[in-house]
């Protein structure tokens, strides 16, 4: 799968289509909104995606959600985030 380009310089236009993209195989797979403690989303894109940014900074995307996918999912790419538990 295919998602913009989390560094500087990728830039999406109102179809969906970036200038710059990277192919990330590896996503976690949640099923409700609920499940993120901070995270952002983007305005829709191409009628049926809305992208996955962090709500603190804006840095982005770190995955996708389909509208349209029964059920639902969101699809958060391992190689973008960090994961921590803390104690």
């Amino acid at each position: 799968m295919t998602l913009p380009s989390a560094r500087a310089g990728g830039k999406v236009n109102a179809n969906g289509e970036s200038d710059n993209v990277e192919v990330l195989g590896e996503f976690w797979v949640l099923d409700d909104k609920f499940q993120f403690d901070n995270v952002g989303f983007s305005n829709t894109v191409q009628e049926v995606i809305k992208y996955l940014s962090c709500a603190d900074c804006d840095v982005g995307p770190l995955g996708i959600h389909y509208l349209n996918a029964q059920p639902e999912r969101y699809l958060v790419a391992t190689d973008r985030v960090r994961y921590k538990v803390l104690a």
